[in-house]
């Protein structure tokens, strides 16, 4: 088995893993490999022109201490916002 062939393997089990978790452990997770690719990316991307930083702020809220009820309900708020 080749390296690469032993990497997918490995990704295709983390994803498994993933989608195991609960909704509040999947948010916490994605919330986590965000931060990491941000700052992977701060290094390697050009200046954001003016104000682009500022139209993404809010983007990405902390949600960890939500009941699963509460994410419920978040979620639905989104879906009646995006569809209105």
């Amino acid at each position: 088995m080749t390296i690469q062939e032993t990497r997918q393997e490995t990704i295709q089990e983390i994803e498994r893993q993933a989608l195991a978790l609960s909704l509040p452990e999947r948010w916490r997770l994605v919330h986590s490999l965000l931060g990491s690719i941000q700052q992977e990316m701060t290094g390697m991307a050009k200046p954001a022109e003016p104000g682009t930083l500022m139209n993404l702020k809010g983007v990405i809220k902390d949600i960890s201490h939500l009941s699963d009820a509460e994410l419920k309900e978040e979620y639905i708020d989104y879906l009646m916002k995006k569809y209105q």
